[in-house]
C-alpha cells in the first residue's frame, strides 16, 4: 500500500489530477500535480519542472507525459509536479520568483516558515521528497540562455546513492554528464538535486534547450530519457538503451560580470575553448568595449548567456573542464 502524497495515494492503473495550495499572506497560490499509478506496486518516481518559471523545455516535456506513460503497464508511481514556481511561470519572470526576489533552486531544502519560495521548497521536500524513491528536476536554460542537453548529479560521498544516481544519469541519455558538489554553484548553493541527494534519493537534474522555446527536440530528448529511466529502474518493462560514449564532467567553472555592460560572448555552446582564449568582450553602454572575458580554464562550452543585458555578479557562460 503506498503512502499518500499530497492526499493521492494513487489508484492502480490510473491518471489523477490534483492541485497543492501554498498558502503565503496574503497570497494563495495552487500547483498543479499528477499521479500517474501503475498496475503493480513499485518504486515512486518523482518527477519536477519549471521551478525557473521560463525553463519551458522541462515544463512542456512534464505535461507531455502522463499519457506516454502507459498506466496499466506501469510498476509503481510516477508523481508530476509539472509548474513548481507559479508565480515566476505566469509573469515569465527569468531566474527568479517575482514574489521574493529569490531563485527557487538555491533555497532548498526551504523553510515552511520562510519566504515562499523557501515554503514551496519546504513543502516539496517533505511532502514529496520525504517519500519517493527517486527524483528527476527537469530544467532548460532560462530565457536568456542556450545551454548544451546535459544531466547533473549531485556528489554526496554516499556510494550507493552515488551511484544510483550516475546511473540514472547514464540512463537519460544526454551526452555530458557534470557531477557537482557543495562548492559549485549548480550544486551545492540550495538545489533541489542537492537537497534530494543528501536526503538519500537518487537524483539528476536534466537540462535541455532555453532562450524561451518551446523546441520539439528538446522535449524529446527530456521525454525519451524519462522513459528510459523508467526501464532502467524497473517500473516499464523492457530492455533500457545503452547510451554513450557520454563525456563527463567533473567541474564547471563560470566567469560572471564584473560590472553592469553590455556582454557580447565570442564562442558557442560546444565549443572547446583553451584556457587564456578569448571568450567574450564586455562594453560599457556606449558600446566602447572596457574588458576582456579570457577562458579561465580549458574545457567545452556548456552554456552562454544570450542576452546583452548583464548585471554585476551575473553567469555569463559555462565551461566544463575536461580532464
Amino acid at each position: 500500500m503506498y503512502e499518500p502524497i499530497f492526499g493521492v495515494r494513487g489508484q492502480p492503473a490510473t491518471v489523477e489530477f490534483f492541485t497543492i495550495a501554498i498558502e503565503h499572506d496574503p497570497l494563495k497560490v495552487d500547483l498543479p500535480g499528477i499521479m500517474v499509478t501503475g498496475s503493480v506496486e513499485g518504486p515512486t518516481l518523482l518527477i519536477t519542472a519549471g521551478i525557473h518559471g521560463c525553463e519551458y523545455s522541462g515544463i512542456e516535456s512534464a505535461l507531455r507525459l502522463p499519457p506516454l506513460l502507459d498506466a496499466p503497464t506501469l510498476r509503481g508511481r510516477v508523481l508530476i509536479l509539472p509548474i513548481v514556481n507559479m508565480p515566476a511561470f505566469r509573469s515569465r519572470s527569468a531566474y527568479v520568483c517575482p514574489v521574493d526576489g529569490k531563485n527557487m533552486n538555491r533555497v532548498f531544502p526551504g523553510r515552511r516558515d520562510g519566504s515562499f519560495s523557501e515554503k514551496v521548497a519546504a513543502v516539496i521536500m517533505e511532502e514529496a521528497v520525504a517519500k519517493v524513491d527517486y527524483v528527476i528536476d527537469l530544467h532548460g536554460a532560462d530565457l536568456v540562455e542556450y545551454i548544451l542537453p546535459l544531466t547533473i548529479f549531485f556528489k554526496t560521498g554516499d556510494h550507493i546513492v552515488d551511484e544510483k544516481s550516475i546511473a540514472l544519469a547514464e540512463a537519460y541519455g544526454l551526452p555530458y554528464i557534470v557531477a557537482t558538489e557543495p562548492a559549485h554553484e549548480w550544486g551545492g548553493g540550495g538545489t533541489l538535486l542537492a537537497a534530494a541527494s543528501r536526503a538519500g534519493v537518487p537524483s539528476v537534474l536534466a537540462r535541455a534547450g532555453g532562450q524561451g522555446r518551446v523546441d520539439k527536440r528538446d522535449i524529446s530528448r527530456h521525454v525519451t530519457g524519462i522513459l528510459n529511466v523508467l526501464k532502467r529502474v524497473g517500473m516499464h518493462d523492457g530492455v533500457p538503451n545503452e547510451y554513450g560514449p557520454y563525456t563527463y564532467i567533473e567541474e564547471m567553472v563560470t566567469p560572471v560580470a564584473s560590472r553592469d555592460a553590455v556582454f557580447r560572448p565570442w564562442v558557442d555552446v560546444g565549443e572547446t575553448v583553451r584556457s587564456g582564449q578569448v571568450v567574450g568582450t564586455i562594453h560599457d553602454m556606449f558600446g566602447r568595449q572596457v574588458e576582456t572575458l579570457l577562458a579561465p580554464v580549458s574545457g567545452v562550452v556548456l552554456f552562454v548567456t544570450t542576452s546583452p543585458a548583464v548585471e554585476k555578479g551575473f553567469p555569463l557562460l559555462g565551461i566544463g573542464r575536461l580532464n
